[in-house]
């Protein structure tokens, strides 16, 4: 399709480009109406609880794909209760197709604990050290990928 802009003729592609994300997951336990954080051996009870995915480089892709933008997933998940979980809460998001480059044996999702408190958060993080991918692996992968 050619668009007229100013006397200069455009070439306009009549698809949208793929937008591509590889990354592990990041399950959040969110823990929020804290009046303050425990002090060691404290227990603090909080307002409300959530549990939800984490981590900007995938959920932003997946987020994108909710609002009709083409996108393309890469992640790790192995047979673990924390995938499965991860698995289901990508499905809810309407995200069920993704690439798995998980080999290995290794715990390949992040699970956080976040805690805001007063415009601010602390969080705890539990990750084991990821594989890691080949460039063919990932020139495959985003080859169909214009962003």
């Amino acid at each position: 399709m050619l668009v007229c802009r100013e006397n200069i003729a455009v070439r306009k592609e009549t698809h949208m480009l793929r937008i591509g994300a590889v990354s592990r997951l990041t399950i959040d336990l969110l823990f929020t109406g804290l009046t303050h954080l425990p002090d060691r051996g404290e227990e603090v009870r909080a307002d409300s609880f959530h549990i939800g995915l984490g981590g900007g480089s995938l959920v932003t892709p997946v987020l994108l794909g909710r609002m009709g933008m083409p996108v393309k997933l890469g992640t790790f998940l192995d047979d673990s209760q924390e995938s499965a979980y991860a698995r289901d809460l990508l499905s809810k998001q309407g995200c069920r197709t993704y690439v798995n480059f998980y080999r290995g044996s290794w715990r390949p999702v992040t699970v956080s604990v976040v805690m805001p408190l007063n415009g601010d958060r602390s969080i705890i993080s539990y990750e084991e050290a990821p594989q890691t991918l080949m460039e063919e692996e990932l020139l495959n992968f985003f080859a169909d990928c214009g962003v």
